[in-house]
């Protein structure tokens, strides 16, 4: 036993990231960009009959008016709310419910593994809209260059 180990108290494991089902990776990748986002679904998904504005979003979370509006409005177009009768408010729309589920247990349970996640996707859509960057401009000097262009 090394000293290292004989000072730090062994820390439980967590569950590995691959563990997480593939459909909850997918839905993480694609429909949740911001921790803001995030919290925000997980907290309308328990409400789902309260109606949401950017004003009572706002103070439930703690977060400026334009972080509560970009949340419900991303929120909105990734269909995961439903527009209000009443102009600026959403729903809750649960035709994803088994995959919020599935997050909001895996997000209370193992929290630093879901923002793990979500620090690497933020990356890898970071580094593919590099790589998109750097090819397009190749093809707009090759546009340039082209005698017909």
């Amino acid at each position: 036993m090394s000293v290292f180990e004989a000072v730090v108290p062994r820390v439980p494991r967590t569950m590995p990231e691959n563990e997480i089902s593939e459909d909850v990776r997918k839905f993480l990748f694609e429909s949740i960009l911001s921790y803001e986002h995030l919290e925000a679904l997980l907290l309308i998904a328990k409400n789902p009959t309260k109606e949401w504005s950017a004003e009572n979003l706002s103070e439930t979370l703690r977060l400026s008016g334009d972080l509560a509006s970009d949340a419900l409005d991303h929120l909105f177009k990734r269909r995961l709310l439903r527009q209000s009768p009443e102009p600026s408010l959403f729903l809750y729309d649960a035709s994803s419910a088994k995959l919020v589920e599935s997050l909001a247990r895996l997000y209370e349970e193992q929290r630093l593994l879901i923002i793990r996640l979500m620090n690497t996707n933020a990356m890898e859509r970071m580094r593919n809209g590099a790589i998109t960057t750097f090819a397009d401009a190749f093809l707009i000097a090759r546009r340039k260059k082209s005698p017909d262009g």
